[in-house]
């Protein structure tokens, strides 16, 4: 995410490293020339250049240490390495990298192949100190500037794990209002810049929160007024943090602003300023919407979650009072889109998603290892951000599989362990291979398990199909309810939704689960409905999705 992020600055500095690669070498007389530039913390290509012309470049790049190489120090950090035999491209050529390290560590490389008549003007030119100076100092820049904005999923990624502490919902919430705005930032076609000040906004807006006291952040009544006025200083908070934190990220600097604002109601009657219609910054108004609609989806211990019926109908009540009319449109048509399609790119796209388990085997399929971590997609690849240290072999690491909750339903991937950089492992090769693929409905509704009529469980369903049950138990119940996965467990289900009453009692085997902070996410597969429950079971889901869809 951070490149794309990034894009309209970086490319602003493409031009200027293509400017100084030119200084250095005379196009004229290269055959071929290809270069990379590297993050120095998370060992992303984040420039690339002509790499189809050197297809091994990257390869050497996260593989070879050039400072074991014969070679020519040109500047403290900068050498001149020819190619080994096994690695050139042509045996009549002379090819040869231009190594840049940052903190011994590699941080670019510039490829050429020239005519062997041309080497020595080619390799004295280089020899020019001011030259290899420019040439450091950019790669420098470059890559200081692209750390920067990625230490910047570090710093929200904090916040969210000192939220969770005070309010264990605020990292989900939070996570949720980003890919909101971002789906709404493509529904709309707000451009690049705007788009990644909106998202960066989205995850910061809350941080504000953090001083709120827990016994009124918590409160499941309703609010005193000075309880209320505590609250609504969230957001003069927020945007002072916002500001702290982004001193040094130039495109940002609008980001504290949209904060500040995204409580403001377009009638005047928001806060903190009680600003009025186009006074109000339109990225806020982009979060004030995403905001609200999140908090109407998602369950709260003083609330019920509404119906995507009763969202829709709430925005079209307040367009124009508390929401901007255009943006209303646009909302409903991100809420009426196909929730069929389940690829990485279209559940969150390239952005981030703070609590996510992973699980995987280890060395042998009796031993399932849980870490849990934040992950950060680009493109088609992601980073799994850590929480605590690794020191797992990942070459036995088998049956990787990732879940996470989204827009209050829950995902899980098999992924590859592409490798380990640091505290992340990068992922590639996500599928979506749920336990059941078809006519699976997320359909929150308190429960209960048990074996054989003994100990009860409490829990709470998440998602309902035809034949797979997805639910979330209490993490201190792990060890009695897996000693026995290989019985039979019970789980009754009372569905009601309007004048539709309907209980079955399911019988089903445990086939996984994914561990997090508090809870166990388990995943399970029916055996049997007792009583020919089945038509009822069926029924119910039918009436669930046309009552959830009626309005859309």
């Amino acid at each position: 995410m951070v490149s794309s992020m990034i894009l309209s600055e970086i490319e602003s500095f493409n031009s200027i490293f293509l400017k100084v690669v030119n200084r250095l070498i005379d196009f004229d007389v290269v055959k071929l020339m290809s270069s990379v530039l590297l993050s120095p913390g998370t060992r992303e290509f984040f420039l690339q250049m002509n790499v189809e012309q050197m297809p091994e470049l990257k390869y050497l790049a996260l593989n070879e240490d050039f400072r074991k190489y014969r070679h020519i120090t040109l500047h403290e950090n900068i050498m001149l390495c020819p190619l080994k035999e096994e690695h050139k491209q042509s045996s009549d050529d002379f090819e040869f990298v231009l190594a840049v390290y940052s903190k011994r560590q590699l941080s670019g490389l510039v490829y050429c192949s020239i005519d062997p008549k041309h080497q020595d003007s080619i390799v004295s030119g280089l020899m020019d100190e001011t030259l290899m100076m420019l040439f450091d100092h950019t790669v420098v820049m470059l890559c200081d500037k692209y750390a920067a904005y990625n230490r910047l999923f570090y710093t929200v990624n904090n916040y969210l794990e000192i939220l969770s502490v005070k309010e264990h919902n605020m990292p989900f919430h939070t996570t949720n209002v980003a890919n909101l705005c971002l789906k709404l930032a493509r529904k709309t076609k707000l451009s690049v810049t705007d788009t990644m000040k909106l998202y960066i906004a989205a995850l910061l807006h809350d941080t504000g929160k953090l001083y709120i006291p827990d016994e009124i952040l918590n409160n499941k009544k309703k609010y005193t007024y000075h309880e209320y006025e505590a609250i609504k200083k969230h957001a003069e908070k927020s945007a002072e943090i916002a500001r702290s934190d982004l001193v040094n990220l130039p495109h940002l600097q609008d980001v504290p602003k949209i904060i500040r604002c995204h409580h403001e109601r377009m009638d005047g009657s928001g806060y903190p300023d009680g600003l009025v219609g186009d006074e109000i910054p339109l990225l806020s108004r982009y979060l004030m919407i995403a905001d609200s609609v999140d908090a109407m989806l998602t369950p709260r211990d003083y609330k019920k979650q509404m119906s995507r019926n009763a969202v829709v109908k709430e925005l079209q009540d307040c367009s124009g009072s508390q929401f901007d009319d255009g943006l209303v449109r646009q909302m409903i048509l991100v809420l009426k889109e196909s929730r069929n399609r389940y690829d990485i790119a279209s559940v969150v796209g390239t952005n981030y998603i703070h609590r996510v388990a992973l699980t995987y085997f280890y060395e042998n399929i009796e031993q399932i290892i849980t870490i849990n971590g934040a992950l950060v997609m680009q493109r088609d690849k992601g980073k799994f951000i850590m929480n605590k240290p690794f020191s797992h072999d990942i070459s036995k690491m088998d049956g990787v599989k990732l879940c996470f909750y989204y827009l209050n339903d829950i995902y899980e991937y098999n992924v590859n362990v592409n490798r380990l950089v640091g505290n992340q492992l990068i992922l590639d090769h996500f599928r979506f291979e749920p336990l059941e693929e078809q006519f699976s409905i997320p359909w929150r509704l308190k429960t209960s398990l048990y074996y054989n009529r003994g100990t009860r469980w409490d829990a709470e369903i998440i998602k309902i199909g035809s034949s797979s049950l997805v639910f979330e138990v209490s993490k201190k119940h792990k060890d009695n309810i897996l000693e026995k996965k290989k019985l039979t467990l019970n789980i009754p289900v009372h569905m009601k939704m309007d004048e539709f009453d309907e209980f079955v009692e399911i019988e089903a085997k445990l086939m996984q689960y994914f561990e997090f902070d508090d809870k166990l996410v388990m995943y399970s597969r029916y055996i049997g409905v007792k009583d020919s429950g089945k038509d009822k079971l069926i029924r119910a889901l039918f009436k669930k999705q046309i009552v959830d869809r009626k309005a859309l």
